[in-house]
């Protein structure tokens, strides 16, 4: 299968290189432009953008995803599938170009979790189990089809960095067990039930301060989801 890669944070590092030493052809690396950072706001390009250009990869970096040069640049690929990791949300005009699809991997087990921070969210709440889900990319926030579903416990103790850590890896083992069925034929997609949906919405400056009148099981979980 000829895949292209869209993502830009370090939790995208396992399975773009998965992918990469995969029987499956990589054929582009999709990220954003770079960023002005530090005291010098000087140009910072993204993870992901570093990680390929060590691959030897090529890439694709865009600001603008709804321009129409971006979109014909994504078509002249030619792909037969798009995997999103972490990466900003995309038109159905991007989503529908490969002869696959786009699809999503999400850390959570959907749709327990859907939005930015999963992860946080399941240590807050002091979840026992956590997981990665693969979806179909459609027009909502992780709200597509399930093609593949993972799940894996949490310590009393784990941290956010552990829980980021096994995640990432977790994910770049399954991706490549879901692009395998599809290739072959034998995905079976799961609707989610959306009467079963929570959110784990953007963490604020504001969440991150411990309030002393909290239970000492509330700080502690906390203190691991924002480790």
């Amino acid at each position: 299968m000829k895949i292209v890669f869209f993502g830009n944070p370090d939790f995208c590092f396992h399975p773009l290189k998965k992918l990469n030493s995969s029987n499956h052809e990589l054929i582009s690396v999709v990220t954003s432009t770079d960023r002005k950072s530090g005291r010098g706001l000087k140009l910072v390009p993204s993870f992901v953008k570093k990680t390929a250009s060590n691959l030897n990869l090529p890439i694709i970096e865009v600001d603008d995803i709804k321009s129409k040069q971006f979109e014909k640049q994504l078509i002249s690929l030619e792909a037969d599938l798009f995997v999103v990791v972490a990466f900003k949300f995309l038109p159905d005009s991007i989503i529908n170009i490969p002869k696959y699809g786009s699809v999503n991997i999400h850390p959570s087990i959907l749709p327990k979790y859907r939005g930015s921070s999963p992860i946080q969210y399941a240590l807050l709440n002091g979840d026992k189990q956590t997981g990665v889900s693969i979806i179909h990319l459609n027009s909502k926030i992780d709200s597509g089809a399930i093609l593949g579903q993972e799940k894996i416990s949490i310590d009393s103790t784990s941290t956010f960095g552990e829980m980021y850590e096994k995640l990432g890896i977790l994910s770049s083992e399954l991706i490549i067990k879901v692009i395998d069925s599809i290739e072959n034929k034998k995905i079976n997609p799961v609707i989610q039930d959306e009467s079963k949906k929570t959110l784990a919405p953007k963490i604020k400056k504001e969440d991150l301060k411990i309030d002393w009148n909290n239970s000492s099981l509330d700080i502690h979980n906390k203190i691991r989801a924002f480790d």
